[in-house]
């Protein structure tokens, strides 16, 4: 496990689950990556997601040697949130 920055952004994004069906979730990515991921808004242990708010966070990582097969094979579990800060629309 490893401690990385995360994003979130203010709005949701839709991704597909492993049944195939479309969800919609939160989008963050990893300090340093260009491309935003989508998963469920309760995908970060700990964290209570909030739309409208953008959040940089501190997480500790974890890959999962042997991911369930209903899920990915990262975990992500909220240390401290950095900042949070209102996107008017």
């Amino acid at each position: 496990m490893e401690q990385v920055t995360l994003y979130v952004a203010s709005e949701t994004g839709t991704f597909c689950d492993f049944m195939g069906r479309t969800q919609v979730g939160i989008k963050y990515k990893e300090k340093g990556d260009a491309e935003w991921s989508c998963d469920y808004i309760t995908s970060i242990s700990g964290f209570a997601y909030e739309r409208n708010y953008e959040y940089e966070l501190l997480v500790e990582k974890t890959v999962l040697a042997n991911p369930p097969a209903d899920g990915g094979n990262v975990e992500y579990k909220l240390i401290s949130i950095i900042s949070k800060s209102e996107v008017v629309i």
